[in-house]
């Protein structure tokens, strides 16, 4: 499944849930690996997501997700 970023545009060949399933259903969220924003999965498009509407589990999932990215990023940038 091929989709699009909705806040970057970076185009995503693979997916994985936060269940660990490889090919989301509708309305499961998606983290962009370019961009960190968060989408989610409706009519086979990327649509942005407010952080705020999800529920305290999956917020502190993609908040851990996001803490990893993040300093994947930093170590990157700092070789």
């Amino acid at each position: 499944m091929n989709t699009n970023c909705s806040h970057c545009n970076y185009k995503a060949t693979n997916h994985e849930t936060l269940a660990g399933a490889t090919k989301p259903n509708e309305g499961d969220v998606s983290f962009c690996i370019n961009c960190g924003e968060v989408n989610k999965f409706k009519d086979g498009i990327l649509l942005p997501v407010n952080m705020e509407f999800l529920d305290e589990k999956t917020k502190t999932e993609l908040n851990d997700i996001r803490i990893a990215w993040l300093k994947m990023r930093a170590m990157r940038s700092a070789k």
